[in-house]
């Protein structure tokens, strides 16, 4: 079974240092944004909000690097708890990365909506940057 997620956003706040009694953690908020046309034919833009949560030592750079508007490429696992009798979800990030404007166009080189009559080549998923691994040879 797999539980994987990716997801390239903004950073809504800078991160938080948390403390539970055995570790500490870093937290914020990250948006990703879709768009699509509604049944009036007009594009929209569809903001989603995700809490991503990094633990133990790379807290302290999610702490540093992770600020207000900076864009981030986040992976990790979804996980849900609850709290207070409401099913809560959040991102626990095993790999983060800042990313620079150079390598966001590389990733997705247009913001703008694609319209319908446009051939679109799929995203390739391994140009993603996947920090503190040896690339593929």
């Amino acid at each position: 079974m797999i539980n994987k997620i990716t997801l390239i956003g903004n950073v809504g706040k800078d991160a938080e240092l948390k403390q539970t009694q055995s570790s500490k953690f870093a937290r914020f908020t990250l948006a990703t944004s879709s768009n699509y046309k509604n049944n009036a034919g007009e594009w929209v833009k569809e903001t989603e909000w995700h809490n991503i949560k990094v633990w133990g030592l790379t807290a302290e750079r999610a702490i540093e690097r992770c600020r207000k508007g900076k864009l981030v490429f986040v992976e990790g696992k979804l996980v849900s708890y609850e709290h207070e009798g409401r099913r809560l979800w959040e991102v626990k990030a095993d790999v983060f990365r800042v990313l620079t404007k150079d390598q966001a166009q590389t990733m997705h080189p247009s913001s703008e909506p694609i319209a319908p009559d446009q051939t679109v080549e799929p995203s390739n998923p391994w140009s993603y940057p996947i920090p503190n691994k040896e690339p593929w040879r």
